[in-house]
């Protein structure tokens, strides 16, 4: 978030992840603090964990692949 001290580490992270190959993507959150993402009281919580679930959901070809195929119905 916007107001962690470790923010810019993120953003120069972030820009150095995106010269490099593969998916990357460097969202900071206003207003949010250092580990906002573990207190579901924030107001950027929500939107975090939006954002992780979409981010692995287009680019995680494995998670993608278990999630398209039909599971075996359990029975007891």
């Amino acid at each position: 978030g916007s107001k962690d001290r470790l923010s810019n580490s993120t953003r120069v992270l972030g820009r150095r992840l995106s010269g490099m190959r593969g998916v990357s993507r460097c969202e900071v959150y206003p207003e949010e603090i250092h580990g906002f993402f573990n207190m579901h009281w924030r107001p950027g919580y929500q939107g975090l964990r939006q954002d992780i679930f979409d981010f692995f959901s287009a680019h995680d070809t494995e998670a993608r692949s278990q999630t398209d195929t039909p599971h075996a119905e359990v029975t007891a």
